[in-house]
């Protein structure tokens, strides 16, 4: 009993040490810098909120992204100022404390109390979550509830107590209302059983979790989060913005990934032995299931080996021999000749692409699908990065017992998010597999103190508080990258024109800008912005964005047709700068016309974002005018056409 009590007293001490030591650089000078990003999109409809007009864009459309959080923003903006910006960063600011305890408590079941301190440690000194942290988006609040969506899940698998059942749908119901990729968590139970031994829950209650959170949480996003934008995006009727984003039709997709090919009918053969000759006794719970993911993982490595996705092959060999239950050797013996043929056949496709495309271009092809979120993970912290590929290749080979099942369970978890978010898109941003992070850092965290607690062990019989400071130290020394007290600081004084790894562009200077056009325009005058969003909450309205309609289906989904033809924002409802308005700037004598840059757009990367005609426009006018106002940025600036 005086055991239990003290476990719960240290415990209870923990908490509070990294509540305390997360609190400040998430709290520090919250509101000093403007918005930027996508700020915006929650402050809108929270300030119409708390003005007592419901959850509406300034465009008049209904917002219901993240309805909860947009509740939240609302209650903070009505307390603390309508103009605040640190009062809409609040909420995800509180959230973003909070995960850090969260992420001790949630992973001490699975690693242990030594390694999910040190997780949490890394989470309390991350650059990136320090920064969604001061962001006024639902991202924080959306890991917070998939942390406890996950863990509770898992608990309930591993424990088969109906009080964690209660808890996990309570939990992905709210975390549904977050983000559409909480429609990942509905594939947890599935984990669980995937992993031999590891659920006590029968497979058919975890199969109808599964399916039933699924099915709900596709459905909240389907029929009710999108339906404004169903209502209000009319762009598809309009056949001057038609465009093309790929082949159409099931056949025309299978061509372009190679997969009516010879050669993929012929990996898809040999997947089929593969995964016949890799099959292990098994008679416990979740076995069918076991059975279609082996044969799944062997069809998809051969196949994507046999037209030259390796990158896929890989990830595909790597959950495969993470699922086997049986020693690497006997996988081996029993699959080396399928194995051997599938090699060879890749190696064939590869050196057919090398030849066909060149040496960059091949390796390009040959390793971008499903695209590398390795590459932004290491952008973030090497070190992270580093321990966590290593422990998954290290646990993909090693001989494993009872005891690390739940190692392999995280390891899965992690791999869930950036494999899906690889597969569907051609690129991602990292927040949206920002819900691997924490599990990446439980898995990272646990080969960081087992590799130092093995070093320990060849001076010391006795090495696991020491263990446990070096890695401490190591993490606040910031030797990991991305990490550490450092990060910490410069993420808190982070000043406008300034750079972080954990940001792909500078930090951008746009509440300077604006509230100098609304404090010098008058309402005759023109508005043109090249980050229309962001100037709307300074500037109001704003009459022309200068944004690229044209160059995918996505931009194409925040935008509508009016009556007379123009083309509208969907949630700001500027116009589009065509090439038509562009032609009438320059004939406008007598009303002065206010052009906003943005740092946050850098000059390299503009086509990205605007059609040629506007980027030649832009670039006239930033060669002809003098800029009126610099932001303190440095680089986004105000120009006065017409002026005096």
């Amino acid at each position: 009993m005086n055991t239990d009590k003290e476990t719960v007293r240290r415990t209870c001490l923990l908490v509070i040490l990294l509540l305390s030591i997360a609190a400040v650089p998430r709290l520090y000078h919250l509101g000093q810098l403007s918005f930027y990003g996508d700020e915006e999109t929650n402050s809108f409809p929270a300030r119409s909120l708390a003005e007592g007009k419901g959850p509406l864009m300034p465009s008049g459309m209904p917002y219901y992204r993240s309805l909860p959080f947009t509740w939240l923003n609302a209650l903070s903006a009505k307390t603390f100022g309508l103009d605040n910006e640190w009062a809409y960063r609040l909420p995800s600011a509180v959230f973003g404390i909070l995960t850090v305890p969260l992420l001790f408590i949630a992973a001490r079941p699975f690693v242990g109390t030594s390694v999910a301190f040190l997780a949490a440690l890394l989470l309390a000194f991350s650059e990136w979550h320090i920064v969604l942290s001061r962001y006024a988006r639902m991202y924080v609040p959306f890991l917070f509830f998939y942390i406890s969506t996950v863990c509770s899940i898992l608990l309930w698998a591993k424990k088969n107590e109906r009080k964690w059942l209660i808890v996990s749908a309570v939990l992905l119901a709210i975390t549904a209302t977050l983000h559409k990729l909480s429609i990942l968590t509905a594939l947890i139970p599935l984990i669980a059983l995937f992993v031999k031994d590891f659920s006590r829950v029968p497979q058919y209650r975890l199969i109808a979790f599964s399916v039933i959170g699924g099915i709900a949480c596709y459905a909240y996003g389907k029929f009710f989060v999108d339906a404004p934008f169903r209502a209000w995006s009319a762009v598809n009727r309009m056949s001057d913005v038609a465009v093309t984003d790929g082949k159409a039709g099931l056949v025309a997709l299978l061509t372009t990934h190679g997969l009516l090919s010879w050669q993929a009918v012929s990996g898809a053969l040999l997947g089929l032995w593969l995964g016949r000759r890799c099959a292990f006794p098994d008679n416990e719970n979740g076995k069918a299931l076991r059975w279609l993911a082996r044969y799944g993982l062997a069809g998809a490595f051969a196949v994507a080996c046999s037209i030259g996705h390796l990158h896929a092959a890989f990830l595909a060999m790597v959950l495969l021999l993470l699922l086997r239950p049986g020693t690497l050797f006997e996988f081996v013996r029993r699959t080396y000749q399928p194995l051997i043929l599938i090699l060879l056949l890749g190696l064939l496709t590869a050196v057919l692409k090398l030849n066909e495309l060149g040496l960059v271009a091949g390796l390009k092809a040959l390793l971008s699908f499903p695209y590398p979120n390795w590459i932004t993970l290491n952008a973030l912290s090497t070190g992270v990065a580093v321990f966590f590929i290593a422990c998954m290749l290290y646990w993909a080979i090693k001989q494993r017992d009872a005891a690390d099942k739940d190692v392999t369970v995280l390891l899965l978890v992690a791999l869930l998010p950036l494999i899906f978010v690889g597969v569907v898109m051609k690129w991602a941003p990292p927040r949206y597999w920002l819900q691997a992070y924490p599990f990446i850092l439980m898995v990272a965290a646990y080969a960081l103190y087992a590799f130092v607690h093995k070093l320990y062990l060849l001076r010391w019989a006795r090495a696991g508080i020491y263990t446990s400071l070096t890695v401490g130290l190591v993490i606040l020394s910031g030797v990991l990258g991305g990490h550490g007290l450092l990060s910490a600081y410069r993420v808190a004084t982070l000043q406008h024109g300034d750079r972080l790894s954990a940001m792909s562009f500078i930090y951008p200077d746009h509440q300077s800008l604006g509230r100098y056009v609304a404090a010098h325009k008058s309402p005759e005058d023109i508005v043109v912005a090249q980050d229309v969003l962001q100037q709307f909450w300074y500037v109001g309205e704003c009459d022309y964005w200068l944004r690229d309609y044209r160059n995918s289906g996505s931009e194409r989904m925040y935008m509508y047709q009016a009556e007379e033809g123009k083309l509208y924002d969907i949630y700001v409802a500027s116009k589009i700068a065509t090439a038509e308005a562009l032609q009438a700037f320059a004939d406008e004598k007598k009303r002065r016309i206010w052009v906003i840059t943005s740092g946050e757009e850098e000059k390299g990367d503009r086509q990205l974002f605007m059609s040629s005609e506007q980027l030649q426009w832009l670039e006239s006018i930033e060669k002809t005018y003098t800029p009126v106002f610099v932001g303190r940025d440095g680089v986004s600036h105000v120009y006065c056409l017409n002026g005096e």
